[in-house]
């Protein structure tokens, strides 16, 4: 018989990495780092990563209908896919701002509520919202007494598209009392 004796494994010399060779990776390693952190730092921001800047226009006041009415408008905002006209107004007069919703807690009449809601006109052209295109008015029939400095809404459809954010819009009461240049927000 004979034996067949495979060659043992070669004796490898350890592989040894220069100090110089060491250095120049890590060099080059930090180089990259430095390159990808300017790159980083140059580019634009993301539109996703920054919130978008609130759009305010300041709400012009109107002191008649403050006396009159013991209310202030605060916003006009365009919701529901700019299908709805939020008016929102505060309570400065809790005595008078039940005007408003027909004037009567203790019995309301949705007749006379509507017929005491304002109008809206676009500025650009006259064109209106009426009361009758109100949906609803929070806080309406619910025989709570408005406390001063709460805000409340009524929903307005904003029938055909007619305001767009930025128009200029005058509040018109039913006494002809009015607030003009209120811009539609968002």
């Amino acid at each position: 018989m004979s034996a067949v004796i495979a060659p043992g494994p070669a004796h490898r010399r350890p592989v040894r990495v220069g100090r110089n060779r060491l250095a120049a990776t890590a060099v080059l390693l930090a180089l990259a780092a430095v390159v990808f952190g300017l790159r980083l730092a140059a580019r634009p921001p993301s539109p996703v990563s920054q919130p978008p800047l609130p759009h305010t226009t300041p709400m012009p006041a109107s002191p008649a209908i403050e006396a009159a009415w013991g209310i202030r408008f605060s916003a006009l905002i365009l919701g529901a896919d700019r299908g709805m006209l939020d008016v929102r107004y505060q309570v400065v007069d809790p005595a008078k701002s039940g005007r408003i919703h027909g004037g009567s807690t203790n019995n309301p009449d949705p007749q006379a509520a509507v017929k005491n809601l304002p109008s809206f006109i676009r500025e650009s052209d006259g064109q209106r919202i009426l009361p009758g295109s109100a949906m609803m008015h929070f806080e309406h029939f619910h025989f709570q007494t408005e406390a001063l400095g709460n805000t409340y809404s009524i929903l307005y459809g904003n029938s055909g598209g007619l305001l767009h954010v930025g128009d200029k819009v005058t509040i018109v009461m039913t006494d002809g009392l009015r607030l003009a240049h209120v811009t539609v927000s968002s």
